[in-house]
């Protein structure tokens, strides 16, 4: 989820980052999207910084960060430290990084930290020569990155296999184009190359700087046999614009250019394009100098041994030949000779385009379509707000008044990160207005709860609200249930509606404390009548309003399956675990040591044990998927193993008690800490608290709690602090382990965790 307030933060430091960058800054001034520029000041040199953001006209930095040179692991750790200050002051809503630099990475490391979201420009690029930091750098990039900018779907298919969300890779191209078809639009060839003293086809352009090529003598001696190999085969003269690095070595060593290579200051972007494209060939060590031939149309000859753009090899634009001496010549013999092949244009332009497109993406002043959203809570709300966003004029209906009047207001009445400055958006801009029953509108989404009832589905909210629906709806109107429902629910409530109107089941993929980034990237499933799925396209378009990840189109009962089955899933995988704690328990093994050292093993993926399942669908889908079924004797099992957890947990307490004597007179002081069914929310909805406290109280115990997101809960208040509890309880057994309690110990009482183990003992 991109978050509507703060500026885009785009970031560069070096030649080619102020090069890639520079398009996409001037399609966010374009597009008047607040924006800051941040220079880490990499390339702090005016022939290597300063000049390119002259010519590319990129606006000044908005801040310098004054890096400078220095080793690798010193920069970073200056770029780190330096950009986690600035990120604490300017709170933008994504970091942009582009390619494979230390500004790069430190930079998105920085924002990985701060938990802003990473946007990474040339994602997906891998030589696997793990010998380049930069091959470290941009594979780690690539893992902390929020969204993944690909060249080409080879770029893609590279993330994907590293088990890279789809959803949060796009396809773009390279922005490399832009900036070479804005620079070479802008200067005359003949000046440039009258300047140099050197006519078109009549020369050849040498850069190279790559630690692997220069840093060590061996290497640039190899560099320069084969430097010296092509002058003394081809009779060309090579014009070497000599970078800072490659220079210093030189001196270092005390070696010496070929005679036929004639070194040049270090020249402008334009300057350096012009003489690109006049050359016969390119000899290089540079990943960006590789695009930027195949877009001129120079030949280029790579003096590595792999190469992080495959493109321009596949295309013919490009060949590595490492140190290979006889390789080198014949490669650019060949380009001499007028015998190197055409290629086609493999980079297109608009890559600027539609990165700000996912970014910060264009909004219409049109109205889009009308929708009523039934069901203002965890899931109805920020779909209403969310599809408002995008342009719908959207009503919120829900039987609570006090929550009507605090969305009316603009308040969400429960936590979600986000969600309040949406809400206050889209009810300011009047695109989300509330009432208590449903109007007439193109769409109907019913997202209200459905609990279960001894393992069944209670419909009982869903059909109210499809009988609301009904007194409005007209023929060709659209249906949407959100909420989780039985399979062959959808085909019962189109009993209630009138004929004609279309019914469809789109169930909720997402976690509170991270609903609007789940709803926004998840894939959507969509669950269609066999007879209207051709008419599906206006309910696709209204999914993709905010959707980023793919939306699916299914049979309705498909549909209705689907997440049931994704839960059921976990539900097992975590009575295993739950089984396998009880087992090694008996045998006296640690579980969460036997689990953390099984899961070492490549192929096994043991889930964590526990009194809950982190969320409150996983606890009912099961009963919904089997509920009409004879089979499912393996997800009863589970949810009975998984039930039983809680009860288990809390028996393990009463032990414990009972071993060191904690109570001199009844009743035993137990105090709860955590009430949500999972950590850092404040919903208590199927919490594994509920089953830990009426096992406690039927043992007779007195039982109080804490929860630094829960107030009160089942009739009991809770402690103002975990301190308080503490002082007042024997015994304190933490149920969900919210962030407040994970370092925290107690001072009086013995303190167990959620698997029954004793933490902490102020006595012992």
């Amino acid at each position: 989820y991109i978050k509507m307030e703060g500026p885009l933060c785009f970031v560069v430091g070096t030649r080619p980052e102020i090069i890639k960058m520079a398009p996409v800054v001037h399609e966010c001034v374009e597009r008047k999207v607040p924006y800051i520029l941040v220079h880490t000041n990499q390339h702090y040199s005016d022939c290597l910084d300063k000049i390119f953001f002259h010519e590319l006209a990129v606006p000044a930095p908005t801040h310098n960060l004054g890096v400078g040179s220095g080793s690798l692991s010193a920069q970073t750790a200056k770029i780190l430290a330096r950009m986690g200050e600035l990120l604490e002051k300017e709170t933008p809503r994504v970091v942009v990084v582009q390619g494979d630099t230390n500004t790069a990475f430190a930079c998105a490391l920085a924002a990985s930290h701060a938990q802003i979201p990473i946007a990474h420009v040339e994602a997906g690029l891998r030589s696997y020569d793990r010998r380049m930091p930069e091959e470290t750098n941009r594979t780690l990039i690539d893992h902390m990155a929020t969204y993944l900018f690909a060249v080409s779907h080879l770029q893609r298919d590279i993330l994907l296999g590293e088990g890279i969300a789809a959803r949060s890779v796009h396809v773009v191209g390279n922005t490399v184009a832009d900036s070479v078809h804005r620079a070479l639009s802008s200067t005359g060839h003949a000046e440039v190359l009258a300047r140099f003293g050197v006519r078109r086809g009549g020369y050849l352009v040498v850069t190279m700087h790559r630690p692997e090529n220069v840093d060590t003598r061996h290497p640039l001696e190899q560099v320069l046999r084969v430097l010296a190999g092509i002058a003394a085969a081809t009779g060309v003269p090579l014009l070497l614009p000599l970078h800072p690095r490659t220079g210093k070595k030189l001196e270092e060593f005390g070696l010496a250019l070929p005679d036929a290579v004639r070194p040049i200051p270090p020249v402008g972007y334009t300057d350096f394009l012009c003489l690109l494209s006049g050359a016969t060939a390119i000899v290089t060590d540079s990943g960006g100098v590789q695009e930027e031939a195949s877009l001129v149309g120079t030949p280029c000859v790579t003096l590595r041994l792999s190469t992080e753009r495959p493109e321009t090899v596949n295309s013919g634009a490009n060949v590595i030949v490492g140190h290979d001496r006889e390789a080198a010549v014949a490669a650019v013999g060949r380009a001499v000779d007028g015998l190197w092949p055409k290629w086609s244009d493999v980079l297109p332009r608009g890559a600027a385009r539609k990165i700000m497109n996912v970014l910060a993406p264009p909004r219409t002043s049109t109205a889009g379509p009308s929708v009523t959203v039934v069901g203002l809570g965890y899931i109805g709300l920020p779909m209403a707000c969310l599809l408002a966003r995008g342009g719908c004029v959207v009503t919120g209906v829900d039987v609570d008044a006090e929550r009507r009047a605090l969305v009316a207001r603009g308040e969400v009445p429960f936590s979600e990160p986000g969600l309040s400055e949406i809400l206050r958006e889209v009810v300011g801009a009047g695109r989300l207005r509330v009432r208590d029953a449903p109007g007439k509108t193109a769409f109907y989404v019913i997202a209200v709860p459905t609990p279960h009832r001894n393992g069944v589905c209670d419909l009982s909210c869903v059909v109210s609200a499809c009988r609301d629906v009904a007194d409005v709806c007209r023929p060709g109107d659209t249906v949407v249930v959100e909420s989780t429902i039985a399979p062959g629910t959808c085909a019962k409530l189109q009993e209630h509606l009138p004929r004609g109107i279309r019914i469809a089941y789109c169930s909720e993929r997402a976690i509170p404390g991270s609903t609007l980034h789940e709803m926004i990237h998840n894939d959507r499933i969509i669950g269609f009548g066999d007879g209207c799925r051709e008419e599906a396209n206006d309910l696709l378009a209204l999914y993709r309003t905010f959707v980023r990840g793919e939306v699916l189109l299914t049979s309705l009962r498909t549909a209705e399956c689907v997440k049931l089955v994704e839960n059921a899933s976990r539900d097992v995988g975590i009575a295993l675990a739950n089984e396998f704690s009880q087992v090694l328990d008996e045998l006296g093994a640690d579980a969460v040591d036997v689990i953390r050292l099984a899961n070492h093993h490549p192929r096994v993926n043991i889930l964590s044990p526990g009194a809950g399942v982190g969320g409150h669908c996983i606890p009912v889908d099961s009963h919904f998927l089997v509920q009409a079924t004879t089979a499912g004797t393996l997800l009863r099992t589970a949810r009975r193993v998984n039930e039983e957890q809680p009860r288990i947990l809390a028996r393990k307490v009463l032990a414990v008690a009972r071993d060191r004597q904690l109570a001199d007179a009844p009743p035993l002081r137990v105090g709860i800490m955590g009430v949500a069914y999972k950590p850092n929310v404040d919903d208590t909805r199927e919490s594994p608290a509920k089953s830990v406290l009426a096992t406690l109280v039927e043992a007779g115990c007195q039982v109080r709690f804490h929860d630094p997101l829960v107030m009160a809960w089942q009739e009991l208040r809770s402690a103002a602090s975990p301190g308080k509890l503490d002082g007042w309880a024997h015994i304190l057994v933490i149920v969900t382990e919210h962030h407040e309690y994970e370092e925290w110990q107690s001072s009086t009482a013995v303190l167990v965790d959620n698997l029954g183990r004793i933490r902490s003992d102020p006595k012992t």
